[in-house]
């Protein structure tokens, strides 16, 4: 289940009577046992009979394309963190109060932060330049939700909505931490509609044409 750190309980979804899981807002029937949530939210829409809506109720985080988290810890500097970046070709690092030297952690609520690609241009690059010797806590976004890698991709979606995130962490008992972003559920959804992916090349194929053009 998605492991929120914040209480916000304006975010919190619809609850099961019948399993007690938490289920995003708007869908009509629990996806972990399928118990008929219709009646617990009078404006609801009936079920979905769209296939893609129904993929995305149905389908687990585990089955998206996945990049393993690099994990730093809080005192690692602005100038190593944009290393692992460029080097790593990642979007994001999160950071961990008390990571040790195998680089995995036990409990999801470790991760405290996340430093993002964007936060390092727009820090470094664009306002005032800042120290490179600087650590990462002073410039790091905090981290309020960790998906778990059982949940379903609609709660992915859901989360990286509601929190404006462009990255999430994603927990496995055991394994490394990975994570997700809005590409991955993006090259998710092109999969499993073929007609958008036909619909994006002709798009690409169309811009490239009036290119030439010019």
């Amino acid at each position: 289940m998605v492991h929120n750190i914040s209480s916000d309980d304006s975010q919190k979804g619809k609850i099961c009577p019948a399993c007690g899981f938490e289920n995003i807002q708007g869908v009509d029937v629990c996806v972990e046992c399928f118990t008929d949530l219709f009646h617990l939210d009078a404006k609801a829409k009936p079920t979905t009979d769209n296939q893609l809506e129904k993929a995305l109720l149905r389908d687990h985080i585990f089955e998206l394309d996945m990049k393993k988290a690099f994990l730093v810890k809080p005192d690692t500097t602005v100038e190593e963190a944009i290393e692992l970046l460029v080097e790593g070709r990642r979007g994001a690092l999160f950071v961990v109060e008390d990571l040790d030297k195998s680089g995995r952690i036990d409990d999801p609520n470790e991760i405290i932060g996340i430093f993002r690609a964007w936060e390092a241009q727009n820090n470094v690059f664009i306002k005032d330049p800042i120290p490179l010797d600087e650590p990462i806590r002073n410039y790091m976004s905090r981290n309020d939700v960790i998906l778990d890698i059982n949940d379903h991709v609609a709660e992915a979606i859901h989360e990286l909505q509601i929190r404006k995130k462009e990255y999430l962490p994603v927990f496995q008992e055991g394994m490394a931490i990975r994570y997700i972003g809005i590409k991955d559920i993006m090259d998710y959804i092109m999969k499993k509609n073929p007609q958008l992916e036909d619909m994006q090349f002709k798009g690409e194929e169309k811009f490239l044409k009036k290119e030439k053009r010019r």
